[in-house]
């Protein structure tokens, strides 16, 4: 009986896929998604903050994508009917804190990427 060693094929195969699924991994959407709540989750919104038009690599863009979070967070914790200033504070900066970890993961990958070119710009909640 013939032993056939499948190691070398498996390999090529595998290798063959990660040349296939690199370029996708690589593609990266230039939005973050800002969800508010309100109360305990009973009603939630969400609107995509985009930074495409903003250079992650310079202080100025990083600041203007923080504000454009921010600016979010508080449109949408208005349109979820918060009034009363306190639960209002919450579901804005729980909103905020919510987006800041893929900001950040953002801003890291800006770093890491070839020349920055604008896109898009962005539309502002409400505009």
């Amino acid at each position: 009986m013939r032993h056939l060693n499948k190691a070398p094929a498996i390999a090529a195969l595998f290798g063959a896929l990660a040349l296939t699924a690199a370029p996708a991994a690589a593609q990266t959407v230039a939005e973050v998604t800002v969800t508010a709540a309100k109360g305990h989750a009973v009603q939630a919104l969400s609107y995509k903050v985009g930074y495409a038009d903003l250079n992650l690599r310079d202080i100025a863009g990083r600041k203007t994508f923080h504000q454009r979070i921010a600016i979010t967070a508080r449109y949408l914790c208005r349109k979820l009917g918060e009034v009363n200033v306190v639960s209002y504070n919450a579901c804005r900066d729980r909103a905020v804190a919510d987006a800041v970890p893929a900001a950040r993961a953002a801003t890291r990958n800006a770093a890491h990427q070839g020349a920055w070119t604008p896109g898009p710009a962005w539309t502002a909640p409400g505009a």
